[in-house]
């Protein structure tokens, strides 16, 4: 035997395999290899830190609004013809179903009947990648001063509408997916 846990787990097995199945003996013998086995082991996450690896990342906060974002990608989409509006609609739609940047909006709490505005009282929620496919940007957000306007609309799993205003990205992971060097044509969207 190696050492002495190797002969404590020999000794635990033989002695299971012939006490009754619901016997007190059992329990016993079952504390005591616990017991035996030693000190439970650091987590691998515990362990990095003790040992002096990186700390994790931070989380990514919204610091960009969805108006920015487009005027990052395409600095002449406000006066823009609707298909290339539309091109940098995609594009976004895209990166956020794919998860590549993440997204945040205030969810509309009630809904005006006929100019679209609506009273949002909740915090910054993040809007979950699958929910992108299943709805739509109006671009509404592309007006000035447009952050009680609704941005998106539905997106629910269960089809329950849902509508979402004062829409923001992360600054960082744009750059990361649309870097500033790459966006010299404005009339190209990558």
């Amino acid at each position: 035997m190696r050492n002495w846990r190797e002969g404590a787990g020999k000794a635990w097995r033989e002695a299971r395999a012939e006490v009754p199945r619901d016997s007190p003996v059992r329990f016993f013998l079952a504390f005591v290899a616990k017991a035996v086995r030693g000190p439970p082991k650091l987590s691998h996450e515990l362990q990095a830190a003790l040992d002096g690896a990186p700390a994790a990342r931070p989380k990514p906060q919204p610091d960009m609004t969805i108006r920015d974002l487009f005027l990052h990608i395409d600095p002449g989409v406000l006066e823009a013809a609707p298909s290339r509006r539309e091109r940098v609609r995609d594009e976004v739609i895209k990166a956020l179903s794919l998860a590549r940047i993440k997204c945040w909006g205030r969810l509309v709490v009630a809904v005006g009947w006929t100019d679209g505005a609506g009273v949002t009282s909740s915090p910054l929620t993040e809007i979950l990648p699958t929910r992108w496919s299943m709805g739509r940007l109006t671009m509404s957000f592309l007006e000035k001063g447009a952050d009680q306007l609704i941005h998106f609309e539905g997106g629910h799993p269960r089809g329950a509408p849902n509508h979402w205003a004062d829409l923001r990205v992360n600054r960082a992971q744009v750059e990361a997916v649309w870097p500033p060097s790459d966006l010299a044509d404005p009339g190209e969207v990558h």
